[in-house]
């Protein structure tokens, strides 16, 4: 479970790095998921992805710390529809009205998260002893 674990780290520092560069990009495809099939659409993915972290939690570097982080993005993935395309709009809109130098703040967080991801799933190397 290793490598799609490193496959999803590796998107996510990629759109991360891609929102830092260029922010107008992400902003157009999370604004066309501002529609209850596009929330559908986060929730399993978001689910899809703690899944998988979780799965690989055991073979990393941070088992405990990807167990947790697992953990939560799946139930932010269920919560996900529940938090319905108005309050995501209303959140969106106060994201972007921060201006572009916060949205590639928090952009440059999610790319860390990923690369940090990508990190405690590599194999740890051997001692030459």
């Amino acid at each position: 479970m290793r490598y799609p674990a490193i496959a999803v780290s590796l998107f996510i520092a990629i759109l991360g790095a891609a929102a830092v560069v260029a922010p107008a990009l992400p902003l157009a495809i999370a604004e066309s998921l501002l529609n209850p099939v596009g929330l559908y659409i986060v929730a399993g993915g978001r689910v899809l992805i703690g899944i998988i972290i979780l799965l690989a939690a055991g073979i990393s570097r941070a088992p405990v710390t990807l167990r947790i982080l697992g953990t939560f993005i799946i139930i932010a993935g269920l919560a996900t529809p529940n938090f319905g395309v108005e309050r995501s709009r209303a959140l969106f809109e106060w994201w972007v009205g921060q201006g572009e130098g916060f949205m590639r703040a928090t952009a440059g967080i999610v790319m860390l998260i990923g690369v940090s991801l990508i990190y405690a799933l590599l194999p740890r190397r051997q001692s030459a002893a």
